[in-house]
């Protein structure tokens, strides 16, 4: 059985000119770093009846390529063969007032199996359905649109 959430940031390709991409690359590591969506999770509830401690199974700041090119930063929660368990996170974003985001994340959930697994953008819940392994659309991260107002 395999079961998997990865939670995600596409890494953007660097423009040819490399004066304009520092420069680029500079501010959209600082904006990246405020919205990085790999690191800075909070675990709220987490419980294996194996004992599987939680930093074996959630892994934060993962580096990934897919077998069509694209490259994402992730965080990671792998919950199979550690027994029954529940697994809660949050990750909180510091929005300012008056500004306009538009967030682009991208997600997987696979299950295989009995298994269930889904995951909540507040309150937008995404739900797993089993995956074609043979089926690429089924193995690559699916993007998540947001536009919020502050």
């Amino acid at each position: 059985m395999f079961t998997n959430i990865p939670i995600a940031e596409k890494i953007s390709k660097a423009q040819n000119n490399l004066k304009a991409t520092q420069l680029s690359t500079t501010k959209a590591n600082v904006a990246t770093n405020a919205f990085d969506i790999s690191t800075g999770w909070s675990v709220l509830k987490y419980s294996s009846d194996l004992n599987v401690p939680v930093q074996n199974t959630f892994l934060q700041g993962r580096k990934i390529q897919m077998p069509n090119g694209d490259q994402y930063n992730t965080a990671y929660i792998n919950f199979a063969n550690i027994g029954n368990s529940v697994f809660k996170a949050q990750k909180v974003f510091k929005l300012e007032k008056g500004k306009t985001y538009n967030f682009t994340w991208y997600y997987q959930v696979h299950v295989l199996g009995g298994s269930q697994a889904s995951i909540s953008f507040n309150g937008d819940v995404k739900t797993a359905t089993p995956i074609d392994t043979n089926n690429m659309d089924d193995l690559l991260p699916k993007p998540y649109k947001k536009n919020d107002c502050s």
